[in-house]
């Protein structure tokens, strides 16, 4: 039984009693402790001369600190009489790679309370980015779901060159920007949390490689499949996950929200909501038709380009889901084309995507948005004549996450010459970011910013379509008050 000295104390391992399957950075062996104590070592795949003695830093940032879904850490680094690097931490009862195995595809509530678990694991060591999440780190321990092997990718990452760096990453569960060879954030946890949604959803990888390069091209350029067993709202957040660009993913906190509402809503009744809202979950799912990363590493503006153009693949799908939920509830209704207006009665609705403009530097200067993509929704009555609007902007608030909200405007001058609430033309980019700064300004928010993407689609949908009937009826009028309220919408 081979003993070794690390920064804490003494340890032994059994060599012959591996545990699971060995992994890209190294082997876990049955261990004790100089008390006796059952603990697990992980021999990492990496000695002192590739590392030059460089330090592991993992036993600082987690060493006897409690958390709630993180494997406790015990003791790591070099061991000076083999030369080999080792980390010490709780002896887990099965890692969910094994538990998904033994169970087959796990039902959508467990896959949800995996999932927040992971999460939570994630923001209790905030500032730390794992780097090589997958079923196999994810360990049962103390009843809990619990993230093992912080900080060793990392160590890897800053000791080796990128070429081992490759050989060493899982492969199926490996983000489009670590292909590319590019900066790990914690977004790129939360690509690997997506891919590990679909693996113990249905048993199996995202993709199905199977070799590194196969890898490589399906992350980079193919579409994940909806996942059948489990919900519109719970394919949507992620999808989300598994966007190709790190910037346009949903942040860790966003992640956790959306799952709790989904977990909450799986426990629902049917028949618990109205008509409208049973269609909107129907037809709520956000299609993944992601741009290929064309080169390995790409600049910040053709970063911005192609979240740029993600953007409306979003969009697209909450314009379609409206479309649908209209057609279906109003048969008499015409839709010209894909993305043409719809039509019934007295009402039209439009939607405007002004997909060729690209903001590639900021174009707002007071208000502290950032914003990426622009588009509008109108709905026109024709007797008597009105037309209702607002705009679409997908855009970072300063919270470093981009997300579509809807804005429609109004103007403090006396003599009115347009219809309020009404919607910006491009070329009032800078009316619009006046509007929504704290500057002075005649025009001013009449309505919003609201977010109309995963759980505000629902209400966006059930929104409009309240304004397109009453147009279509020839009922639709100005609002009694600016900025409008929400029972203007009932």
């Amino acid at each position: 039984m081979p003993e070794i000295y690390l920064n804490n104390q003494q340890w032994s391992y059994y060599l012959d009693r591996p545990l699971g399957i060995g992994g890209g950075f190294g082997n876990v062996y049955e261990g004790i402790s100089m008390e006796g104590n059952a603990v697990a070592v992980k021999k990492l795949k990496l000695s002192a001369r590739e590392a030059a003695h460089r330090e592991l830093r993992i036993a600082q940032e987690l060493h006897h600190k409690k958390y709630e879904n993180v494997l406790a850490v015990y003791d790591s680094g070099l061991d000076a009489e083999s030369n080999d690097y080792f980390i010490v931490m709780d002896r887990a009862e099965e890692n969910l790679a094994e538990y998904v195995h033994r169970k087959g595809p796990l039902s959508e509530p467990e896959v949800i309370g995996i999932l927040i678990q992971i999460s939570n694991g994630l923001l209790e060591v905030d500032g730390i980015v794992h780097r090589d999440l997958k079923p196999e780190n994810i360990l049962f321990h103390g009843g809990k779901w619990k993230i093992a092997d912080f900080g060793i990718a990392r160590f890897v990452e800053e000791s080796t060159s990128f070429q081992t760096l490759k050989n060493c990453m899982t492969p199926a569960y490996a983000s489009p920007e670590q292909w590319a060879f590019e900066h790990s954030t914690d977004k790129t946890d939360i690509y690997a949390m997506g891919c590990i949604a679909c693996a113990i959803s249905t048993g199996e990888p995202l993709f199905p490689g199977p070799g590194s390069e196969d890898y490589k091209e399906q992350h980079l350029g193919w579409n994940p499949k909806r996942i059948e067993s489990i919900s519109p709202m719970t394919n949507s957040i992620i999808a989300m996950m598994l966007r190709k660009v790190p910037s346009v993913r949903p942040s860790l906190l966003r992640c956790r929200e959306v799952l709790q509402q989904c977990l909450a809503n799986s426990s629902m009744p049917l028949g618990s909501q109205d008509a409208l809202a049973k269609a909107s979950e129907k037809v709520v799912r956000l299609e993944l038709e992601q741009e290929s990363l064309k080169q390995h590493k790409q600049s910040e503006l053709h970063q911005r380009i192609a979240a740029q153009k993600e953007s409306f693949v979003i969009l697209e799908e909450i314009a379609d889901n409206l479309c649908k939920t209209i057609l279906q509830f109003a048969p008499p209704a015409i839709q010209n084309s894909a993305r043409g207006a719809v039509l019934l009665g007295n009402g039209k609705l439009d939607f405007i995507f002004n997909v060729d403009a690209h903001f590639n530097k900021n174009p707002f200067k007071f208000c502290k948005w950032d914003l990426l993509s622009f588009a509008t929704i109108i709905v026109s009555q024709t007797s008597p004549h009105y037309v209702f609007g607002a705009n679409l902007l997908y855009a970072n608030k300063g919270d470093s996450e981009y997300r579509w909200y809807e804005v429609s405007f109004m103007t403090l001058s006396l003599h009115k010459t347009i219809f309020e609430p009404f919607a910006a033309e491009l070329g009032k980019i800078s009316d619009v970011d006046l509007a929504l700064s704290n500057v002075m300004h005649s025009w001013q928010l009449a309505w919003g910013p609201i977010a109309i993407d995963l759980e505000g689609q629902a209400d966006f949908i059930d929104r409009w379509a309240s304004v397109f009937a009453k147009a279509a009826e020839g009922k639709m009028a100005g609002p009694g008050q600016l900025p409008i309220s929400r029972s203007f919408f009932k």
